[in-house]
């Protein structure tokens, strides 16, 4: 993940000095900035990977966008930059349609957003890519069940609703402090 950081004459670069290496890169992750999407473009079209865009996508507008200019071979699908769970279903549906590739991601988000998105997933009958750590990432995450983790495999629980609820140890009664 680049998170829009090069040019495209750098993304390219950097894929040419990867050389032989470049057949072990899954996908190439929004190689330029988010509204670059001729920069975009000119790397989808020659790094013989798939391009994923993330920031540059957060809307249906940006999706047609994308497909106008050819910009990525995939989105990334993410809960707070889409508006939810049935716009991330709905456009992952469009995307997929257009023959795009689907990933699923996460903001930092706790782990009631990580269950949301695994069920948009479900629904979806799958992505390409799963991205959805960043709940690991937090010193201190509020929630508790929904999925049981095992290393890399994450188990989604057939719980009714998202199987998510406040951990005990948690006062759920603000304060004035």
């Amino acid at each position: 993940d680049a998170n829009a950081g090069y040019s495209s004459h750098d993304a390219l670069a950097l894929l040419d000095a990867l050389g032989a290496d470049r057949a072990r890169i899954d996908c190439f992750e929004q190689p330029c900035g988010k509204t670059d999407l001729a920069g975009m473009a000119e790397v989808t079209a020659s790094a013989g990977v798939p391009i994923v865009a993330d920031e540059s996508i957060s809307s249906d507008a940006d999706l047609d966008a994308l497909l106008d200019a050819r910009a990525a071979n995939a989105i990334n699908l993410k809960l707070v930059k889409l508006g939810g769970l049935v716009d991330a279903y709905r456009i992952g549906m469009r995307a997929r349609a257009e023959g795009l590739k689907l990933m699923a991601g996460a903001m930092v988000e706790t782990r009631l957003g990580l269950v949301g998105m695994a069920h948009v997933v479900w629904a979806l009958g799958g992505v390409d890519w799963v991205d959805l750590d960043t709940a690991f990432l937090l010193a201190d995450d509020p929630y508790e069940g929904g999925w049981t983790a095992s290393g890399a495999d994450i188990t989604v629980h057939s719980t009714p609703g998202l199987g998510v609820r406040l951990r005990k140890d948690r006062d759920a009664t603000p304060t004035d402090d």
